[in-house]
Order: structure tokens, then sequence, then C-alpha cells
């Protein structure tokens, strides 16, 4: 991205823009002839919509129950650590 183009993200008519056409096919943004900046507001809802996807997924992996199954891991993992330092104590 250039800082012209960072430039003309930041204006309000712009913004408005992006935030209007969420959810939207990112093509159909880009041949609106209404839109201002079409094709930069399109990358703009396309990446968003990437973002949006990648988060819900995120938050899905990270369930309280995933949460919880990874601690109870990484208990296990450290008992299995203790009880080896033991061991060679022991020798």
């Amino acid at each position: 991205m250039t800082r012209e183009e960072f430039d003309t993200l930041c204006r309000d008519d712009v913004r408005r823009a992006v935030e209007e056409n969420l959810g939207r096919d990112p093509l159909a943004v880009a041949l609106d002839r209404r839109t201002p900046h079409a094709a930069l507001v399109a990358t703009q809802v396309k990446y968003l919509e990437r973002a949006r996807t990648k988060l819900l997924l995120l938050r899905r992996t990270l369930h309280p129950a995933a949460a919880r199954l990874r601690t109870g891991v990484e208990r296990g993992v450290r008992r299995t650590q203790r009880s080896r330092r033991a061991t060679r104590r022991s020798i």
C-alpha cells in the first residue's frame, strides 16, 4: 500500500464507503460507479472480510473447552518433567 492510498483510506468519505460496503462482493464494489475510489474500497472490503473469517475461526479454536484441554495437556507435560527430574536425582 502506498502512502497516497493510505491517505485516501483515511478520508471520511472513503472510510464511510468501506463501512457501507462491508458484506458485499468485492467485485461488485469495484465495479460500482457510485463508490468513491471503488478499487481501493473493494480491496479493503476483501481484506476485512478475510480478517473477520479468520478471527471467527480463531475464536472457535480457542473456545473455553479447548483452553481447558490445552491447560490439562500443559499440566501433564509439567508432571512428566517433574517425574523425570525426580528419577534422575534418585539414580
